[in-house]
C-alpha cells in the first residue's frame, strides 16, 4: 500500500498518464501479486463490512436471546403501568407493538421494514436487524428487532424518558413538581430563591445559547491545536453517539503546596499508639469506666495498676 500511495502522488506530481503495467512491475519487486491478493482476502475477512464494527458484530448475539425475553413481552407491552414523557412516547409505542411481533409467525409471513420503526435502530443494531444471512430482501429480523427495542427501553427508564407507575426507582420524577394553584401560590418564593426573575422558556433559551457558545468556542480551540491537541470528539464511522477522547492527556503531578501540606501534617501527628492514646484520653475523662460486663464483673482496664498489667493490657488492645 505504501508503494503503490508513492507512485500515485508521483503521476499526480508530473501530471503523468497512469500506466497500470509499470505501477504493478513496482509493486511486484516488494511482494508478488498473489501475495497482495492473499492479504487483500485475510483484511476483508477479519474487517467487518459498511459500518459494522466490531460493536455492531457484537449486537447479532444479543439479537439470539429473544427466546430468553418472549414469555413476558405480552405483560410488558399491555400493562398500564408504563407511562412516557414526549421523548419517548416513541419507544413506548413499539413497545405497544411486542405482543403482537411475538404472536406472529415470521416463517408464514415475513416481517417487512415498513412495519417496524427503523428510526429507533441505533447503527451498531442495524446490520443485525435489517441485513441477516437469512433475511430475504425488505425483511426485518423479528427477534433482533425486539431485542433492540427492549434496550431501547432500558436506556429509556434510565433517562425517565419512560417511567413506570407505581413505583419509587422508576416513577415519573416530573409527578411531584407542583401544578395548578399550588404552584401559583408558591411561584414567587421558589423564583426568589432560585434568583431566577425571567421567564422559563427564556432562561432555557439562554442556557442554550451558552451552551452552544461553549462548544464552538472548544471545537475552534481543538481546529487550532490540530494534531497537538491532548483531547478530541470521536465519531463512529457508521454514525451513532460521539464521545470525548482523552488518551493523550498525561497524569497531572503534586504540586508543590500539597507535598508540603503532607509532610507537614505528618510531622504534627503524635507517634503514639492506640492504646497508648486511649488510656491517655482516659486520665482526663474516665470515659473507660462507662462502659461495663454484661456479668457486672470489674473492667479488665481498672485492673491495670501496675506498669505490667499495664504493658499486657497495651499489648492485648494492639491485637484486638
Amino acid at each position: 500500500m505504501k508503494i503503490l500511495t508513492e507512485e500515485l502522488d508521483l503521476v499526480a506530481e508530473h501530471e503523468a498518464d497512469l500506466d497500470v503495467a509499470a505501477l504493478w512491475v513496482a509493486v511486484e519487486e516488494a511482494v508478488p501479486r498473489t501475495a497482495v491478493a492473499g492479504a487483500v482476502a485475510t483484511v476483508e475477512a477479519l474487517v467487518p463490512e459498511d459500518d459494522g464494527s466490531a460493536e455492531a458484530a457484537m449486537r447479532e448475539k444479543p439479537g439470539l436471546r429473544y427466546n430468553a425475553v418472549r414469555p413476558f413481552l405480552s405483560l410488558l407491552g399491555e400493562s398500564d403501568a408504563l407511562g412516557a414523557a414526549p421523548a419517548g412516547r416513541r419507544i413506548l409505542k413499539a413497545v405497544r407493538r411486542l405482543p403482537a411481533l411475538s404472536r406472529r409467525r415470521v416463517k408464514d409471513r415475513l416481517l417487512l421494514s415498513r412495519e417496524v420503526d427503523a428510526e429507533l435502530v441505533p447503527a451498531m443494531w442495524k446490520r443485525a436487524v435489517f441485513t441477516g444471512a437469512k433475511l430475504p430482501q425488505g425483511a426485518v429480523d423479528r427477534d433482533a428487532y425486539v431485542v433492540c427495542v427492549l434496550e431501547q427501553l432500558h436506556r429509556a427508564l434510565n433517562r425517565r424518558d419512560v417511567f413506570a407507575s407505581p413505583s419509587n426507582r422508576w416513577a415519573d420524577p416530573r409527578a411531584r413538581l407542583l401544578d395548578g394553584p399550588r404552584w401559583e401560590a408558591m411561584r414567587a418564593d421558589v423564583l426568589a430563591g432560585l434568583s431566577l426573575a425571567e421567564d422559563a422558556e427564556e432562561r432555557l433559551a439562554q442556557l442554550t445559547r451558552g451552551l452552544d457558545a461553549a462548544w464552538r468556542q472548544m471545537a475552534d480551540r481543538l481546529e487550532e491545536a490540530g494534531a497537538d491537541a491532548k483531547v478530541e470528539i470521536v465519531v463512529p464511522e457508521g454514525g451513532g453517539r460521539a464521545r470525548l477522547s482523552v488518551d493523550k492527556l498525561g497524569a497531572v503531578g503534586e504540586p508543590e503546596s500539597l507535598t508540603w501540606l503532607k509532610a507537614t501534617t505528618e510531622a504534627m501527628l503524635p507517634g503514639i499508639d492506640l492504646p497508648d492514646l486511649l488510656f491517655e484520653v482516659h486520665s482526663w475523662t474516665g470515659f473507660l469506666d462507662a462502659f461495663g460486663r454484661v456479668s457486672e464483673r470489674r473492667p479488665a482496664w481498672r485492673a491495670c495498676s501496675s506498669p505490667w498489667s499495664r504493658c499486657w493490657w497495651r499489648r492485648a488492645a494492639t491485637s484486638a
